[in-house]
């Protein structure tokens, strides 16, 4: 009996050590991703101070219902505190979508539709008037044609709702990313 808790004490204090150890290492590689000045892409905006840079960009109309849900979707994602700050950049987009059949049923009506977005952009400095930067975002999707025409545009709209939100993640990014760069960039005063 004691042999046993003599084992089972080894056996726990082992198990101390090892979650010990490993919590070192992570501290260390967390101390060495701070030092090379790594910056989680996903992680919040507010501790690195992006949130004024970010509600400066002016994001212009674009025209059809996806294009207005993606400039709802931008603005709501550059700017979700409302901030009133000057606006510095503007953002030009230009959209294009698509629908092809996929597949095919036996009448020679479509049963799938394959749906592709895509969206080209420049960001605009306001003050130097030149063109900072482009990019391009895109979303591919599919869905099944019903029998039901209201099924088929439920689907499309869904699609779209999808594609908006998800360009304009991909949009966001491409900002944040180069709004950092420009940021590291910069001297230190």
């Amino acid at each position: 009996m004691r042999e046993t808790q003599m084992r089972l004490e080894r056996f726990r204090v082992s198990g101390i050590r090892a979650k010990a150890r490993r919590g070192v290492a992570l501290a260390g590689a967390l101390l060495v991703l701070a030092a090379c000045g790594f910056h989680p892409l996903y992680a919040g905006r507010r501790s690195s101070g992006l949130d004024e840079q970010l509600a400066s960009v002016k994001v212009e109309p674009v025209k059809d219902r996806i294009g207005q849900m993606l400039v709802q979707s931008l603005r709501g994602g550059l700017n979700p505190d409302g901030l009133k700050v000057a606006q510095r950049y503007t953002l030009m987009i230009t959209l294009s979508r698509s629908l092809s059949d996929f597949a095919i049923r036996k009448d020679g009506t479509a049963s799938r539709q394959l749906y592709a977005a895509s969206v080209s952009f420049s960001m605009q400095d306001g003050q130097q008037h030149t063109t900072v930067l482009t990019g391009v975002a895109r979303a591919n999707d599919s869905y099944d044609v019903g029998e039901n025409p209201f099924t088929s545009i439920v689907a499309s709209s869904d699609a779209d709702r999808k594609a908006a939100d998800a360009m304009s993640r991909q949009i966001q990014n491409q900002i944040i990313v180069y709004l950092r760069r420009q940021a590291s960039a910069a001297p230190s005063s």
